[in-house]
C-alpha cells in the first residue's frame, strides 16, 4: 500500500467513504486510529471494546438494524467468534457493510476496507 494518503488508492476509498458512519469493534481504546481514519478517510467513526456482554451487543444489534452506521469495521483478532456472527447476521439483515479488519490496525483497516468498497478496474 502507498505511503501517501494522496494515493490513487486512498483518494478513491475516501471518494467511496466520507462522511459515513462507522462502528469499529475491538478490543482496545484505539483513539489514533479513529483520528486517522477520520482525517485520512472522512469517516466519522464510533469505537466499542469487544462485546461479549448481551446488553451490550443486543444494544449494537439494534443500533445497526435502525441505520446508525453505514459499515462495521470488526477486528476479528480481538473479538469473540459468537460475536462477530450476530454483528454479521445484523449487517445483513439491515443491508450495512461488515468488514473484518483483522486486529483493527489503520493499514489493515483501510486495505479491507478498499478490498471490500473499491472495485478494481477492468483490463
Amino acid at each position: 500500500m502507498a505511503n501517501s494518503y494522496d494515493s490513487g488508492e486512498f483518494l478513491d476509498l475516501r471518494a467511496r467513504v466520507a462522511d459515513w458512519r462507522v462502528l469499529i469493534v475491538g478490543n482496545r481504546c484505539a483513539a489514533e486510529v479513529v483520528d486517522q481514519l477520520a482525517r485520512v478517510l472522512g469517516i466519522r467513526c464510533t469505537l466499542e471494546a469487544a462485546v461479549g456482554k448481551q446488553r451490550r451487543r443486543q444494544s449494537l444489534i439494534e443500533r445497526i438494524e435502525h441505520g446508525s452506521y453505514d459499515a462495521v469495521l470488526v477486528a476479528h483478532g480481538f473479538a469473540q467468534h459468537a460475536d462477530t456472527g450476530l454483528l454479521a447476521a445484523a449487517c445483513r439483515r439491515a443491508e450495512v457493510h461488515y468488514i473484518a479488519v483483522g486486529k483493527g490496525r489503520f493499514t489493515e483497516i483501510v486495505h479491507a476496507m478498499r478490498v471490500v468498497l473499491v472495485p478494481r478496474a477492468r483490463a
